[in-house]
């Protein structure tokens, strides 16, 4: 059995070099350790001129689909049933996920949808098990679509092997953490909140967590095969407990590493700051999104304004450089709602800022139940559901009660050339060079 998983590129992504796929990665190593054979095909490395000479032949294909990258996905579909028409093309990732079913009837190459987690189903396509006796897949059977039941999650982390990040040159990527080049990692999957605006298809609101040596042991193997000692924890709760940060960061704080991770203004205090400095920290990202209380009640963020201002304000004091991510566009958004955005840049002063267009990504509630949010989805032409582009350009697809796309784009562009009189400090990431506005 020949598998190949395929990574495809992300044109409107500020860059899309910056991370190796880690969730190929964590299949790849999942199905080695089966027997199996497995290859990554990382096509943003690849012009579109030899896409089907690297794609080749397999009996399985494996590709991984977000919405803005849909119709990609499509065209590795095609190509990858020219090289073999006989092979089974399976999808998976947020948007299939999301949207199931109607993913399989729009594309005639696509054969096989995994829903959430891939390890498992992958295994057992792989190992070729009767489809029919597979659990968390979509797939054809002649003209009929059939759905199987879903498969639970992975309890145990810590029963998948360390993602393989032999089969690519992991140098070869361009993200940077305070400054000198980093590779990402994960320490848990899940997480517990329920923001309108987030799809949780893949993990789930239950949080897993790997044990601590898991942990150390990857970041120990990095070092000794690749000499990077800067990281980027992709967690969305790696600062959540504290009685698993505590006895982590005494273990980091031994390996003499430099790292970034997402910070959470809901519980974190200014002694969970001072000890993520100790272990290495320096960069520490929010998912602010807003200034305006309005708009953070509406899209579920379960924070205040002042706790938001508070985080910040301690993480500086801590002596971390500190990173917000913002939203425009949400639904609520108006003139007045922005301003109260710039008040709080100005009051909190973060030290960095991303600035994001909102989209109802498939899957999270707002695009489930827009008329509750009163919004209106004026453009699913998934192309355009990206947040942010290497021009600041970002999918316009909703229309608020008070303001049409054309009013959301000219909010943005005057929240922007605030920004960008704010300024950044420390150093920012290459891609920051594409942006027209320097944000």
């Amino acid at each position: 059995m020949k598998i190949k998983l395929i990574n495809p590129p992300q044109p409107n992504s500020l860059d899309d070099k910056l991370d190796p796929p880690l969730g190929l990665m964590y299949i790849s190593a999942f199905l080695k350790e089966h027997g199996l054979g497995v290859e990554i095909i990382d096509l943003p490395f690849i012009e579109k001129t030899q896409w089907k000479e690297k794609i080749g032949s397999a009996d399985l294909y494996g590709i991984t689909v977000y919405s803005a990258s849909l119709y990609l996905a499509k065209e590795i579909a095609k190509i990858a049933k020219e090289n073999n028409p006989q092979a089974k093309v399976i999808v998976g990732g947020p948007h299939p996920t999301a949207l199931g079913e109607s993913v399989l009837i729009d594309e005639p190459n696509f054969d096989i949808i995994v829903m959430r987690e891939g390890e498992l189903t992958m295994l057992e396509l792989g190992q070729g098990k009767p489809i029919q006796e597979i659990e968390g897949i979509i797939y054809r059977d002649g003209k009929k679509i059939i759905r199987q039941e879903e498969r639970q999650l992975i309890k145990d982390l810590d029963i998948l092997p360390l993602p393989d990040r032999g089969i690519l040159k992991i140098n070869k990527y361009t993200r940077k953490v305070y400054g000198d080049y980093a590779t990402s990692l994960v320490t848990s999957r899940g997480c517990p909140f329920n923001c309108a605006f987030c799809c949780k298809g893949i993990f789930g609101s239950k949080v897993r967590f790997r044990s601590i040596e898991s942990v150390i042991d990857e970041i120990k193997q990095i070092i000794k095969d690749y000499g990077i000692k800067h990281f980027l924890f992709y967690d969305d709760t790696f600062v959540l407990q504290r009685e698993r940060l505590y006895p982590l960061c005494e273990e980091l704080s031994k390996l003499n590493i430099i790292f970034r991770c997402n910070g959470n203004a809901r519980y974190n205090t200014l002694e969970d700051y001072q000890m993520l400095y100790k272990a290495g920290c320096r960069e520490l990202a929010f998912g602010i999104e807003s200034g305006s209380q309005k708009i953070l009640d509406i899209i579920n963020k379960g924070v205040t304004v002042e706790q938001n201002k508070r985080a910040i304000v301690d993480a500086k004091r801590a002596g971390l450089l500190v990173k917000a991510y913002l939203m425009i566009g949400n639904p609520g958004e108006s003139k007045e709602t922005i301003e109260e955005t710039k008040k709080f840049i100005l009051e909190a002063d973060p030290d960095q800022y991303t600035l994001f267009t909102f989209v109802p990504l498939p899957g999270c509630d707002i695009w489930e139940r827009p008329e509750k949010y009163k919004i209106k989805i004026v453009n699913k032409n998934f192309r355009e559901y990206f947040n942010i582009a290497g021009n600041n350009d970002g999918g316009l697809v909703i229309e608020t009660e008070s303001l049409k796309p054309t009013d959301i784009e000219s909010l943005k562009q005057e929240l922007l050339r605030f920004l960008k009189e704010r300024g950044q400090r420390g150093v920012l990431q290459d891609y920051y060079n594409k942006c027209k506005t320097n944000l």
